[in-house]
């Protein structure tokens, strides 16, 4: 979450619709594809400015971790959420929808910034109807003949 926090302005390519994100484990910046709408809600946000913090604290700082949880877990409440919301679970639901949505695993462990790919397989759960389908493709009559 250290890099959500420390994002800034000047990291958000509206163009190539990336965001370089620059405080990350290893020190190695990563560039990080965005939508187009978030795109267009990132520039309503910043609005004229050049440089500086994307979320300004009132202070003019950046958020802190905590600050971001304490948001996330008020508008989880707003929206009648029951289950427990945090930071990470936002980045788990995402890695876990773009596993289910058929990302290939090696570019979902680079979408997510791990070095190792055995830390990806944690967030990478295929659903049970995709093992079932798999398992009776391998076991139907044409790929036993």
């Amino acid at each position: 979450m250290s890099a959500f926090v420390k994002i800034r302005v000047e990291d958000i390519s509206f163009r190539d619709l990336e965001i370089r994100l620059r405080e990350t484990k290893g020190d190695k910046p990563r560039d990080v594809p965005i939508l187009s709408p978030m795109a267009n809600e990132l520039r309503l946000h910043v609005g004229e400015r050049e440089t500086g913090w994307l979320f300004r604290s009132r202070q003019g700082g950046c958020y802190s971790k905590r600050r971001v949880q304490q948001i996330v877990k008020s508008v989880a409440e707003e929206a009648g959420i029951q289950k427990r919301a945090h930071p990470h679970l936002l980045r788990h639901t995402v890695a876990q929808r773009l596993a289910d949505e058929g990302m290939r695993e090696e570019l979902l462990q680079q979408f997510l910034g791990h070095e190792a790919p055995e830390t990806t397989q944690r967030y990478y759960e295929p659903r049970r109807t995709d093992v079932k389908e798999a398992f009776e493709e391998a076991m139907s009559e044409e790929a036993m003949t």
